[in-house]
């Protein structure tokens, strides 16, 4: 039973990295014209180094009725529950039990995704995305937390 539960954890954390990174990199993503753009003149574009700025641009167009309710909740919404399994799934698959480590772990990721997606002009890298993300993981990591126990007795079946 233990093996076949770590597994199936290894599976369905593969499976959920390769959605991620299909979202990330490849559905729906870029114009054509941005993409062959210098990429120093694509930073100018894509970059925000500000810390709630996008939040806030986006709660603001909301109260003012000039951005769409849903297109203001897939992005601040859809960063979050983005990375929600990656929180849960890494401390399980990957024996990265102490939360300072699934953090610094997820960081790093997310970090390399934001840069990828800016490398390759297939997104921005915005620090609110690389916020929004982390919330994500932690929302994971307090579900893998409280179903720890359960985890842990069924690996022992």
């Amino acid at each position: 039973m233990q093996k076949t539960l770590k597994r199936l954890t290894g599976a369905a954390f593969l499976l959920y990295l390769l959605i991620l990174a299909y979202i990330l990199f490849f559905r729906g993503r870029g114009n054509v014209y941005m993409r062959q753009m210098p990429l120093a003149e694509y930073m100018t574009y894509a970059v925000n180094l500000v810390p709630f700025e996008t939040i806030r641009g986006f709660w603001n167009a909301f109260q003012n009725d000039r951005i769409q309710t849903d297109i203001a909740m897939l992005n601040i919404f859809g960063n979050i529950a983005l990375f929600i399994p990656f929180g849960f799934f890494l401390p399980a698959a990957r024996r990265l039990r102490a939360l300072w480590k699934c953090l610094a772990v997820s960081f790093f990721a997310i970090l390399s995704a934001e840069g990828a997606q800016l490398l390759f002009r297939v997104g921005s890298f915005d620090i609110d995305d690389i916020i929004l993300n982390l919330l994500g993981v932690l929302i994971g990591y307090a579900a893998f937390k409280a179903v720890f126990p359960i985890y842990k007795s069924m690996k022992k079946a």
